[in-house]
């Protein structure tokens, strides 16, 4: 949580009135009186507010803080009502525990209460008609307090006022200025507010930090009978993938705690549990709502009270309090008419009145909800078809989670989405703009999809994936499409007014855009370690300003003029008077070479970005560090504030764009058009529009309202995919991203299912350390990874019970693979080195060649034939060794006088595929002396080839970002010939790895450094091919090869532009029309 606060302790307005809130004589008119109703207050307060359990918050002193720099919240607030501030604000998000902390507050206030002193007064803001009036009066008169006695505690006592939930009641305003609080003649009040930070338009997470939960766990355990210890609690908290992130909103914790016992029974292997938010609530409530029903049996009641408790048990005790719930958060939502609903129980329960999965009888039998006859098995009343709930995210996610939960649920939104192709009622299309939002955001792809005639105005399909998809006809007026992957499909006649790209057409140059715009600033910063100050008039040089220890890489004045502040590679940031030259604070960066700067308008912050990928914010005035922002895997290259300081744009080497919060630090959103690296970025003077100019010699223009409003979400956290492999059963995809030799990115293996791209979780997660440089499936389909440990090769069974193979004499390797019929493994050395073990006997190694043989050769490639008897190894000289690998022996070897950059195995054995330096590859047969066959197309050298289990086929890709798909024909004569049947061109990186299924026809799976990972099925006649796009990870990106635009309507001329450069396909704006003939491929 953040606090905040206000008053000056020096203005008189605030000494008028007293010196303190503690220890102060006061002159109460009939105090007996007034006392024995607050000491009747006091009793019962206390009553009301105990609390078995509380862990005491730590909070930050406001958003720009770090998130080290933690402090007790209860300390914080007890320093502030000892001063002279009368204002403190408490935020927090919805569930961080800011409801509980004002209660643990009164509570402590009340104890501590003495005859004369400060009321404590808790106040409900959403329970007060009008709190912009007499707010204090209000909730007195709800305690019974009579006129009098308002008016002898308004002229005679002093408060605390507790207001907890002012995003709740929608206010706008400063309740302090409106109730004229401590001016003369009026309360005199100290005054706690609480609220969401999202309703303050931030974004901060509070933290909960390992140690206080383990403290909470401690001390829950005790309270009453627990199936589980600590130590079962916080292993399930620990070992469930992602639960501990989940849990550091207090709330989520307390029902995690809840739940655990029954998410957990009867699972073997917790690592393959998923837990979401909405599990948590689901198993809350059914808890919550059981503890209730047995207290309620166990108490003595009326004989009324045992007829109605009878009559709710006989109808099901659960069931009932939870359509309860359902229907008072859906009469509050329509109450506060279609504001947001921000208590995350309310939030809950409405999105089960959108969707209710089950009932809960009293037995705690599961049982489905009747639904009414209607195909989409909704109620015309659902809020589905009456609200636009693209304005209530909490609520989407809940439903989101629901989608992922349960495939009736899923089906039934698909349904919606079809009934708006025939029924144009406004309550249908509000329902399939809502259902389509809710699909998208659950992850859904419709790739392939008949989407013919939709009526979905308005929807939010950002990020969304739909190769080849068909909208023709369809209703996507307001439609967010930003980062969509849009590859050949047809929007022929669709309507598309009001529809957001988030991008405009780049602007292309003939060489390298080095920045944006260009701003005579008066000064220069030089590699002879100096910053030089000129006069723009003279052109005489004024100061030589002496200092930095290395080259100065930047300088920038502030929006006063008053500093000159400069960066370079001596990891410096140093502050210079403009005026007398003279050098003022110096800041040093832990993040390495400072590469550039800028200063937020409203002067009051400076980023800097440096060599390592990290950006820094610096208090401008004092000097002093701020938030450190993460998310760049290479040099940032360019900074710059919005006009209204609210956000910042940064470019990098890594060829990204990325948009962070400045208040906050908080990472908005990462654009990735580029495929090549970003120089510099700006911001247009209205705030509207961000540039980045890139090696690409392209300007590409993004709008800033579409960025902010789509949802984009990384779909995992991975960074570079180097390796990707299919299991036996085709069923999984095993995946081996981060290189260890940088530290800007972590190493990871992780597991997807093939046909879903569906996390499916490691019983074993290996991240980091030790390092990992293979992986691959078993013959029994473990998954298994070779890791360096104590700089040893070691093979790893990613299982319970890991078991652990120990590659006597091996050494650091710079490449490592196993054969695929898992018998054998070759190493590659640091100094080329090949070596074999024999995983029958790992004691002994054998070594192939040594040091790279005669010549001492770069060795870079090696390949097992599909049944692991052969063993290629190839150099960058041009030489292919081929071995035996029962015997060790080296059966031939060839060279081609070219560098070879790939090599590859058929699968009968019977042919090598090699790419070579010169962007061809060559095929040979091993038991002919023919003429090898050569493949050309690829404009850069191929780096990688895989051939289809059944051998027709053929997948290359090359450090030209393409993967290409290669088809074998026979001719009369058994002639034997290849041609390229397709080239895809949708990478924005290196394509690192391809692996074909070894059980589905035809489907493939590519690896790239742009952290996508995407599998592809080719279809084909006799004469034509295609290549669809199954499923893929990260893919925000705006991608439109071959999309068909004909006769759409509502698209200006410019969102035209901005598709047909991206490969769109449109008859009425031909690319000889508009003057250009460029295509970004």
């Amino acid at each position: 949580m953040q606090t905040h606060a206000n008053g000056d302790e020096d203005d008189p307005n605030n000494k008028q009135h007293t010196d303190s809130f503690h220890g102060i004589e006061i002159d109460v008119q009939d105090i007996e009186y007034l006392e024995d109703d607050l000491c009747n207050l006091r009793l019962r307060r206390l009553g009301e507010l105990q609390q078995l359990i509380y862990i005491l918050p730590m909070a930050k002193a406001n958003l720009q803080a770090q998130d080290n720099d933690l402090f007790s919240l209860k300390e914080k607030v007890q320093e502030f009502l000892a001063s002279q501030r009368q204002v403190i604000l408490i935020l927090g998000d919805s569930g961080a525990g800011k409801s509980t902390f004002n209660r643990h507050l009164e509570h402590q206030l009340w104890t501590d209460y003495k005859q004369g002193g400060p009321i404590p007064l808790y106040i409900n803001l959403p329970t007060i008609d009008d709190p912009e009036h007499d707010l204090i009066e209000k909730q007195l008169q709800h305690h019974n307090f009579s006129n009098d006695q308002i008016q002898e505690m308004k002229q005679h006592r002093q408060f605390i006022l507790i207001c907890d939930g002012y995003d709740e009641s929608q206010l706008k305003i400063n309740i302090h200025t409106t109730n004229h609080l401590n001016q003369p003649g009026q309360w005199r009040s100290k005054i706690v507010i609480s609220c969401r930070s999202q309703f303050l338009e931030s974004d901060y997470r509070s933290q909960f930090q390992p140690q206080p939960i383990e403290e909470y766990v401690t001390r829950y355990v005790p309270l009453e009978p627990r199936p589980w210890v600590t130590e079962d609690y916080m292993r399930m908290l620990t070992t469930i993938p992602n639960l501990m992130d989940l849990v550091k909103i207090p709330f989520l914790l307390t029902l995690a705690l809840e739940a655990l016992p029954s998410i957990a029974e009867g699972k073997q292997d917790l690592s393959t549990v998923r837990v979401t938010r909405v599990q948590l609530y689901d198993t809350f409530v059914v808890h919550w709502l059981g503890v209730n029903k047995r207290r309620l049996q166990s108490n003595v009641l009326s004989q009324d009270d045992r007829r109605v408790l009878n009559q709710l048990l006989d109808a099901g005790f659960i069931s009932m309090g939870t359509d309860y719930a359902m229907r008072l958060a859906l009469a509050i939502f329509e109450k506060q008419n279609g504001n947001p609903v921000v208590q995350s129980m309310l939030e809950y329960f409405f999105s089960r009145v959108v969707y209710n999965p089950v009932r809960t009888d009293d037995d705690s039998t599961m049982e489905t909800e009747t639904r009414p006859s209607i195909a989409h098995g909704f109620d015309p009343s659902n809020p589905l078809f009456r609200r636009n709930l693209l304005t209530e995210p909490s609520i989407i996610q809940f439903l989101c989670d629901r989608v992922k939960l349960d495939s009736t649920f899923n089906q039934q939104l698909l349904t919606v989405v079809n009934l708006s192709k025939t029924d144009a009622a406004v309550t249908t299309t509000t329902a399939a703009t809502n259902a389509m939002t809710i699909l998208i955001k659950a992850g859904n792809n419709f790739n392939g999809a008949d989407l013919r005639g939709v009526k979905i105005p308005g929807a939010d399909l950002s990020g969304g994936q739909f190769d080849y998809a068909q909208f023709h006809g369809a209703d996507l007026m307001g439609v967010n499409l930003s980062r969509s992957w849009l590859r050949e499909a047809d929007l022929s006649g669709a309507q598309m007014d009001g529809v957001q790209f988030g991008e405009l057409p780049y602007l292309q140059f003939s060489k390298s855009v080095v920045a944006c715009a260009y701003s005579p600033d008066g000064a220069s910063a030089g590699d002879d370690h100096t910053v030089r100050l000129w006069d723009s008039y003279t052109e005489e040089s004024l100061f030589v300003l002496v200092g930095h220890t290395s080259e100065v890489l930047i300088v920038k004045y502030s929006p006063s003029g008053e500093w000159l502040v400069s960066g370079g590679n001596d990891k410096t940031i140093r502050f210079w008077s403009p005026e007398t030259g003279e050098l003022g604070i110096v800041l040093e960066s832990s993040l390495g070479e400072v590469w550039t700067l800028a200063f937020s308008t409203d002067g009051r912050w400076i980023a800097s970005g440096h060599v390592v990928g990290g950006l820094q914010l610096w208090h401008a005035v004092s000097g002093e560090p701020g938030p450190v922002l993460h998310g760049h895997l290479k040099r940032v290259t360019g900074i710059v504030f919005s006009p209204d300081s609210r956000w910042i744009a940064s470019s990098s080497y890594d060829s990204t764009v990325r948009l962070w919060d400045t208040s906050t630090g908080t990472h908005i959103n990462k654009l990735s058009s580029h495929k090549t690296p970003v120089n510099d970025v700006a911001f247009s003077p209205n705030g509207h529009q961000i540039a980045s100019g890139g090696k690409d010699s392209r300007v590409r223009l993004w709008d800033v309202d579409s960025i902010l409003t789509s949802s984009v979400e990384q779909q995992v956290q991975i960074s570079n995919v180097r390796k990707t492999v299919y299991s036996r059963d085709g069923q999984s995809i095993l995946i081996l991203c981060g290189d260890q030799s940088s530290h800007d990115e972590t190493v990871q293996v992780q597991q997807w299912d093939s046909t879903t791209g569906a996390p499916v979780p490691l019983p074993i997660e290996l991240s980091g350390e030790p390092p990992v440089v293979s992986v691959s499936y078993s013959l029994d389909d473990v998954p298994t990874a070779v890791v360096e440990q104590d700089e040893t090769l070691r093979l790893w069974e990613l299982q319970e019970g890991r078991r652990e193979t120990i590659l006597e004499g091996s050494r650091e390797a710079k490449f490592v693979t196993m054969s695929p019929c898992c018998r054998w493994i070759v190493s590659i050395d640091r100094d080329n080195t090949v070596t074999l073990w024999d995983l029958d006997n790992t004691q002994q190694k054998h070594v192939l060649i040594e040091k790279g043989g005669v010549g001492g050769m770069n060795i870079i490639h090696l390949a097992f034939s599909a049944t692991g008897h052969q063993l290629a190894v190839g150099t960058w000289g041009g030489t292919i060794w081929l071995f035996d690998a029962q015997s060790k022996g080296l059966k031939t070897s060839k060279s081609i006088h070219r560098g070879i950059s790939a090599i590859s195995f058929s699968p009968d054995g019977q042919q090598l595929a090699a790419g070579t330096a010169e962007c061809s590859i060559y095929l040979w047969g091993l038991q002919s002396e023919e003429r090898a066959i050569e493949l050309r197309g690829h404009t850069e050298r191929a780096i990688r080839i895989a051939y289809s289990p059944c051998g027709e086929w053929i997948a290359s890709r090359s450090r030209d970002n393409t993967v290409r798909v290669w088809r074998r024909r026979r001719l009369p004569g058994d002639t034997e010939t290849w041609s390229c049947v397709s080239t895809l061109h949708c990478y924005f990186d290196i394509v690192h790895d391809i692996a074909w299924s070894p059980t589905a026809p035809l489907e493939f799976v590519t690896a790239c450094r742009d952290e996508s990972v995407r599998v592809w099925r080719v279809s084909s006649d006799d004469e034509d091919v295609v290549v669809k796009l199954l499923w893929g990870t990260n893919l925000a990106v705006l991608h439109a090869e071959g999309l068909v635009l004909k006769g759409t309507t509502g698209l200006s001329p410019m969102q035209k532009e901005l598709l047909v450069q991206r490969g769109a396909i449109d008859d009425s704006l031909t690319l000889e029309e508009d003057g250009r003939s460029d295509v970004e491929e």
